[in-house]
């Protein structure tokens, strides 16, 4: 199963490299406002993902530090009170 797995790896890895190398000239030309709001996309998507899966991300970073606390021997924490008692 590995194999086959390397083996299709392989192959993507060098389809890609060729497509990468063999494209031709597109003569095409993205003026600095174009580049500009492509790179506010791209950066409200990735904060659009963060924002809809932070509970997700929250979870899971606190689930990876109890199990390295676990490994470490050390003591889980208490969890922290409101203050209003």
């Amino acid at each position: 199963m590995k194999t086959e797995l390397r083996l299709v790896m392989k192959s993507v890895s060098a389809a890609a490299a060729l497509v990468l190398l063999y494209t031709p000239s597109a003569y095409a030309y993205i003026d600095p406002g174009s580049g500009a709001f492509i790179l506010q996309v791209i950066g409200i998507f990735i904060a659009g993902v963060v924002f809809y899966f932070r509970q997700a991300m929250y979870q899971t970073w606190h689930q990876l530090q109890r199990v390295g606390r676990k490994l470490r021997g050390k003591p889980e924490e208490p969890k922290a009170s409101s203050g209003q008692d």
